[in-house]
């Protein structure tokens, strides 16, 4: 029974260990058809930067990743504790 308690609780402890890193895994979104100069649509498609900013829909975040390298998407929705939205 003892030895049982402990592989419970070891395997407990990796199954959280991974989810929280599956959890970390970024998005990718295909910017290519958002490189020209043209205004973004005002529709609401709200996606949560790397940067915890939120942004109104793709093309919003496709036009901020041009002068943020290395922003990314953290997940589809509104940052969590974030008000502010960018369009």
């Amino acid at each position: 029974m003892n030895t049982t308690g402990v592989f419970v609780l070891l395997s407990l402890s990796l199954f959280c260990l991974f989810s929280d890193v599956a959890a970390q895994r970024v998005m990718q979104i295909d910017c290519s058809q958002y490189m020209d100069d043209s205004i973004c649509s005002r529709e609401g498609e709200p996606i949560c930067g790397t940067d915890d900013q939120t942004y109104g829909n793709r093309c919003a975040f496709c036009k901020a990743t041009r002068g943020k390298g290395n922003l990314a998407v953290r997940h589809m929705g509104e940052c969590r504790g974030k008000t502010g939205m960018r369009s």
